[in-house]
């Protein structure tokens, strides 16, 4: 995530003034303490997934660096198991992570109607190709705020 996108993921936080934000995918944190900085402001809490074993580590050094780790809750494991129980709504979700596991989290019974403020999606083309008919983009294009065109939040 380069300065733009991250400050672009800030301003959403912001601009909906989300207070449950949930991340699939933390990777390395990044996203997370740009919405962890966000919801500093708007009295929220960011929780965020990652699966792979050195990403969780990084991620953990990096979110307490920057003074997030109160603000910032790493979930190790896998998003659709670890994110079953998360409280609604959620106000921001943010998928960053692998595309074949969206709709596994999204199909959950109750989910949709749980996620109350928007979703934007990351890095789609980097975490698989999506069909242009698939059930994610579908999904999304209900429920999402869209990035600018060409900001790897852009779905299509």
């Amino acid at each position: 995530m380069d300065r733009a996108q991250g400050a672009w993921l800030y301003g959403q936080v912001l601009e909906q003034g989300a207070r449950n934000v949930v991340e699939f995918g933390a990777s390395f944190g990044i996203s997370a303490i740009w919405m962890g900085a966000a919801v500093g402001q708007t009295g929220g809490r960011v929780v965020t997934t990652e699966i792979e074993p050195a990403k969780i580590q990084a991620a953990t050094v990096n979110i307490a660096e920057a003074g997030l780790d109160g603000t910032v809750r790493l979930l190790g494991g896998d998003a659709v198991e670890r994110l079953r129980d998360h409280p609604g709504p959620v106000d921001l979700l943010f998928f960053d992570g692998w595309v074949d596991r969206y709709m596994p989290l999204l199909d959950r019974p109750g989910r949709a109607s749980r996620l109350g403020g928007g979703g934007a999606l990351g890095d789609a083309r980097g975490a698989g190709a999506v069909e242009a008919g698939s059930g994610v983009i579908t999904w999304l294009r209900t429920r999402v705020v869209r990035a600018p065109r060409g900001c790897p939040g852009d779905p299509v």
